[in-house]
């Protein structure tokens, strides 16, 4: 095994254990390396620092500060599914922030940069699940507010409901024989719980509630292993109370 590859050992091991402070020194180093692994994993951990910052702008100034990092792991290897993962994520990350218009216009970009990631990396749950996450925000846009950005921004992106849920279905086939690489051998999928309340809320939408209360009570059967599981639980508890 050579160094690098002990150092991507010790960083998904680190992930796993969510010592997300430490890869980001572990790596920090590298961040001008010709290796695409080093360089998605370091946006990965810098993504995870970002969500403890406490105001939008210092979340942008950190995701931008990263982008670049993404850029480069893109320009090194166009075909890693990771790296078209890691700028999907963070484009979409970054025009959250930005706004309505800065959505609107970087939003087939990041739907490409999303399906690239399923065709490279198709065993990946994390890719289907991201680019259902990416349908339902669309699907999710009243007539009112597609209308109203048609007129100031130019015309919006499409998606279904329908579409969102066979992606969600899609990530939760996947992740029964998922091993994950990034985060050590033999660890869940740490996005399940959400994937599983996607599924319920695209249920919910298409007016399925028996189905919609189904997945939530999977939810709330779950052990609460990462923060996501939490906050899945909490956001499917109220939906159930709503929909009983």
């Amino acid at each position: 095994m050579t160094d690098i590859d002990q150092l991507k050992k010790k960083v998904d091991e680190y992930y796993g254990e969510m010592k997300y402070k430490e890869i980001a020194d572990c790596l920090e180093a590298h961040k001008n390396s010709d290796d695409v692994g080093l360089l998605w994993r370091l946006a990965r951990a810098n993504y995870e620092l970002q969500k403890s910052l406490s105001s939008d702008s210092a979340r942008l100034e950190a995701l931008q500060g990263t982008f670049s990092v993404v850029e480069r792991a893109l320009t090194i290897d166009s075909e890693d599914p990771n790296a078209h993962k890691w700028m999907a994520i963070y484009m979409n990350a970054i025009t959250k922030i930005q706004g309505s218009k800065a959505q609107i216009e970087k939003g087939q970009a990041i739907k490409e940069h999303m399906l690239r990631a399923c065709e490279l990396g198709s065993e990946d749950p994390t890719n289907w699940h991201l680019i259902g996450m990416w349908e339902f925000t669309v699907a999710d846009i009243s007539w009112v507010m597609r209308k109203l950005a048609t007129v100031v921004y130019g015309e919006p992106p499409k998606a279904t409901f329908e579409e969102a849920l066979e992606h969600f279905n899609k990530a939760e086939e996947m992740a029964d024989g998922f091993s994950q690489q990034s985060a050590g051998q033999g660890l869940e999928w740490p996005i399940r719980s959400r994937n599983l309340l996607m599924i319920a809320k695209c249920h919910q939408k298409l007016k399925d509630n028996a189905s919609a209360i189904k997945y939530l009570q999977m939810v709330m059967e779950r052990d609460a292993k990462h923060s996501e599981d939490q906050e899945a639980k909490t956001e499917a508890a109220s939906l159930l109370k709503s929909l009983r």
